[in-house]
């Protein structure tokens, strides 16, 4: 810090500093992006002497901004044990959590339960919620699809067909099990879980070539992988924003878990869901090793405050779910709706078959799936809830168990989970870590979804 220090001390004047020359050779030495680009246009030679000090520090295996941040923590113990004198009392009760969810035994066990808990919330409320919703439409929507077909002609009845059905797959599929999704989400933030979840798991994240924060990104990625992608800002690399985003758009947000709860957990029990998460788990954790070692660059370490855990607020839980969800919904109801329609008429005149035909290679020879799936697949590209939605009006029964085994529901789940990110994505993806590594990313997807897929597919048929 010193040479920094004295080197802005002679040019004070010049530069026209009014923070003290230490405190911005401290965020030279952190990276402040603000404080560094300022330095650079007035004083480069200063910006200069910074940034050969950082390579120094990288070198040797050392990173300056953990280490200043320890410094200023150790420096803060100190003068709190010099001035106050505490009182000796028991743990807090925040103090006795943390002992328990920050355990490198009970903690990662904790975390399971947390997640299995959620898992079974989505399928039980969702459910619940599902079966109300379709019976509802159902009753209501039964008698005009009568009447059009006895009254309209062949092509106006298919297309209200199709708008029936896109909105039954939205009451069956988006608005029961991604709104009980956010809620959960939105009380895991409100408690004050989610920091915690960074911390338990640093060790597991620098194995793939990150810290403790990206689980943030990833955890956010449960919900929408857009935000997710975003969130990768606030990491230190670009190695690491890399990583992280690709990751990222392999974790099942809310519409695929939409499909994974809403298709296979709700056929084929809460088991059967587990394993495609499982799965999915395997699959990012496999490639974060891969790429930790194929790309090269800065690791980062990790220092952050825990917040303290706070009861759930019913008004900021509303507030937040109802912020997400209705974004969600402006989105995805009308290209639902859209896209069912559309189905509906390509039907209609027999050209869904085609697209079918020609993809029949890779669905049904490698895959073993219907070739009423294609259609959903392509359409899951979109929007991943469609997949599901779409299959209802591919199949046209909302009955999906009736028209496929539970080996075709599995392969299918698990495609879905890993190929190709919804269009959203993508747009942020390449915005934020550039075409050329996007469509790499999107790449790797796809082949990493049908790989699975066809080693799933080939496994249960042993």
């Amino acid at each position: 810090i010193k040479p920094i220090e004295e080197a802005l001390e002679e040019k004070k004047a010049a530069l026209g500093l009014k923070a003290s020359p230490r405190g911005i050779a401290i965020k030279l030495l952190e990276g402040d992006m603000l404080v560094t680009k300022l330095i650079s246009e007035k004083a480069p030679d200063v910006a200069e002497l910074a940034r050969r000090i950082q390579i120094e520090a990288s070198r040797l295996g050392a990173s300056l901004t953990v280490w200043i941040a320890e410094e200023r923590y150790k420096l803060i113990d100190r003068l709190l044990k010099e001035a106050m004198i505490e009182a000796p009392t028991g743990l807090a009760l925040g103090e006795k959590l943390d002992a328990i969810v920050l355990s490198p035994i009970a903690g990662p066990i904790a975390l399971i339960l947390v997640l299995a808990s959620a898992v079974l919330a989505l399928i039980y409320a969702g459910g619940l919620i599902e079966e109300l919703m379709v019976s509802a439409w159902q009753l209501l929507a039964s008698p005009l699809l009568s009447w059009s077909r006895a009254t309209l002609s062949p092509l106006v009845a298919a297309a209200i067909e199709g708008f029936s059905l896109g909105v039954e797959a939205a009451l069956a599929v988006a608005i029961p099990y991604i709104l009980v999704f956010y809620v959960l989400l939105a009380i895991l933030e409100d408690v004050g879980y989610l920091p915690r979840v960074a911390y338990l798991t640093d060790n597991l994240m620098h194995k793939l070539g990150l810290h403790g924060r990206a689980i943030i990104p990833l955890v956010i990625g449960y919900g929408c992988n857009v935000p997710a992608i975003l969130a990768t800002r606030t990491l230190e690399t670009r190695r690491e924003r890399i990583i992280a985003s690709f990751l990222s758009t392999m974790v099942p947000c809310s519409a695929r878990t939409a499909v994974i709860v809403g298709f296979l957990g709700s056929y084929y029990g809460i088991g059967a869901a587990i394993a495609v998460y499982l799965i999915d788990l395997a699959v990012v954790f496999t490639s974060g090793l891969l790429l930790n070692r194929l790309l090269k660059g800065e690791r980062a370490g990790l220092v952050m405050e825990l917040p303290p855990y706070r009861a759930p607020s019913p008004l900021p839980i509303i507030s937040k779910t109802w912020l997400r969800f209705k974004s969600f919904m402006d989105t995805a109801l009308p290209l639902l709706v859209a896209g069912s329609i559309a189905l509906s008429l390509l039907d209609y005149y027999e050209l869904t078959g085609l697209f079918s035909a020609a993809v029949s290679p890779l669905i049904v020879g490698l895959l073993r799936l219907p070739r009423e799936t294609a259609v959903p697949l392509l359409f899951g590209i979109l929007r991943k809830e469609m997949t599901l939605e779409m299959l209802v009006v591919a199949f046209r029964t909302s009955n999906l168990s009736a028209v496929m085994s539970f080996q075709q529901a599995l392969v299918f789940t698990a495609v879905t989970t890993l190929y190709v990110p919804c269009i959203a994505t993508i747009a942020v993806l390449i915005k934020e870590i550039g075409l050329r590594e996007a469509a790499i990313a999107i790449l790797l997807n796809i082949l990493l979804a049908t790989l699975v897929g066809m080693l799933l597919a080939m496994g249960l048929n042993l």
